[in-house]
């Protein structure tokens, strides 16, 4: 022990520094303690605010989950309507020269165009007050060079009305 009526002896020296240094020691120790214990909260913060930002993007990318199913979707829908769309024979050409070849006194009750295994079928409704009309108009399908086949169905005489019901299928 040190001696007490000695101050300034080596003991009290040693006692003195080392109570000394392990004040400081305390004192840094504490400090780095409140820093930690200060800084938790800003860390809890920051957690909170990466948390939420987190939470609202996941909602933002589930919401949009199914907005780009319904886009993708109707993307390939599209490209499958493009693609049948160029597959698809030239209808509009044969109707034509089916249409040029009609006389002004035939009127068409229907007109149906099926492509069954590339071979297109063209199904006319058509009538006419004269008879010479109905010829005329077989004569020029018959004339045409797109039709390959002219087969008539059902030739009427409606003699109340005084008209001609026709109906005819045609191979082009």
């Amino acid at each position: 022990m040190p001696d007490a009526d000695n101050p300034n002896s080596v003991g009290e020296k040693i006692i003195y520094w080392i109570s000394n240094i392990l004040r400081y020691i305390m004192v840094f120790t504490e400090l780095i303690i409140i820093i930690a214990f200060l800084s938790r909260f800003k860390l809890d913060q920051r957690n909170t605010d990466l948390s939420d930002r987190l939470r609202n993007q996941k909602y933002i990318l589930e919401t949009t989950a199914n907005f780009e199913k319904e886009y993708r979707s109707l993307q390939q829908k599209l490209e499958l309507i493009k693609t049948l769309y160029k597959e698809q024979p030239n209808y509009y050409d044969k109707i034509i020269s089916i249409v040029n070849n009609t006389p002004s006194d035939i009127i068409y009750n229907t007109l149906n165009v099926t492509n069954k295994d590339s071979k297109i079928t063209v199904n006319l409704s058509v009538f006419a007050y004269q008879e010479e009309a109905i010829i005329d108009f077989i004569n020029q399908l018959s004339l045409n060079q797109k039709i390959k086949a002219i087969n008539i169905n059902n030739i009427e005489k409606k003699t109340r009305e005084n008209k001609y019901n026709v109906t005819l299928s045609l191979n082009l």
